[in-house]
């Protein structure tokens, strides 16, 4: 999921930078800056300096006791992105885009 960076913010009590989260800096990409749990290391967000925005990966969204998001009405996709390097087809009615929605070529 992307998120314009005025749209993002941190849901965890305190600084999740001191309490949960570690930085990663690709030197290839030092525009992209990613930060993955301190306790198994596995990326739950990532942040890009020159579009200015936040991605957050699936395993990282909180869930209930059924497995089912919290807040999906607020977080639930729009589109498809980036839907030209897809692993699989997914046909659900929304629509599917070369890169960011709107700011790129719609797929269909």
């Amino acid at each position: 999921m992307h998120f314009v960076d005025t749209d993002f913010r941190w849901t965890t009590t305190g600084d999740p930078l001191e309490t949960a989260l570690d930085t990663y800096d690709n030197p290839r990409k030092p525009h992209k800056r990613r930060y993955r749990c301190k306790t198994c290391g596995v990326c739950a967000v990532s942040y890009n300096k020159i579009t200015k925005r936040f991605s957050v990966y699936a395993g990282a969204v909180k869930r209930d006791a059924d497995g089912k998001i919290l807040n999906w009405e607020i977080i639930k996709p729009t589109a498809h992105q980036f839907y030209g390097t897809r692993v699989m087809d997914i046909e659900d009615g929304l629509d599917k885009w070369e890169g960011y929605e709107g700011n790129s070529t719609r797929l269909g």
